[in-house]
């Protein structure tokens, strides 16, 4: 995956699109509630994947996100 800064919010979601993938057994993940940290959220798109990924590959019933830092709106 292409580093996502300096690229606009659409091109984002495009470029995360099916970029992850579990490449472990998800019989843990079943039913279960995944928290998922990132250091700086800009548009969501990579937390959106991330959760999107866990919930239908791996059965993961709940995702939350942890956010350490969150980009300005403004600067989007």
């Amino acid at each position: 995956m292409a580093p996502l800064r300096g690229q606009a919010e659409p091109d984002r979601w495009r470029a995360v699109r099916g970029a992850f993938a579990l490449g472990f057994s998800t019989r843990m993940l079943r039913g279960a509630r995944v928290a998922v940290i990132d250091d700086v959220m800009t548009t969501g798109a990579t937390l959106s994947e991330c959760a999107r990924v866990l919930r239908e590959q791996g059965g993961a019933a709940q995702v939350d996100a942890i956010v350490l830092a969150r980009q300005p709106w403004s600067v989007i």
